[in-house]
């Protein structure tokens, strides 16, 4: 995907930004997450899906990080493992108990 200059510029200072809040507190799951974020956009693959696999590990009822790793490892054309975690954010929807 090509971005223009300045997309780039901005979201690498978002990430920057994101990264010394972190050090801040490095347990903030929103942190995490819009850091894995602006990794997936900045093509940083291999950062996005280890904070993601983290994620997964720590919420295990939560289909929204299967689906987002998912989407990092299709990005990187390993499309059964992308598949894997898709599979697997589709039956964590499906079996989510609606109030």
């Amino acid at each position: 995907m090509i971005r223009p200059r300045e997309d780039t510029t901005v979201l690498k200072n978002s990430y920057a930004d994101l990264v010394a809040q972190r050090a801040q507190d490095p347990e903030d799951v929103s942190l995490r997450e819009q850091i894995a974020n602006c990794c997936f956009q900045l093509e940083r693959y291999n950062e996005a899906e280890e904070i993601y696999k983290q994620l997964v590990v720590e919420f295990p009822k939560l289909a929204k990080y299967n689906y987002r790793l998912g989407k990092v490892l299709a990005a990187q054309e390993r499309l059964d493992d992308a598949l894997a975690q898709l599979d697997c954010a589709l039956e964590k929807w499906r079996s989510f108990h609606w109030a």
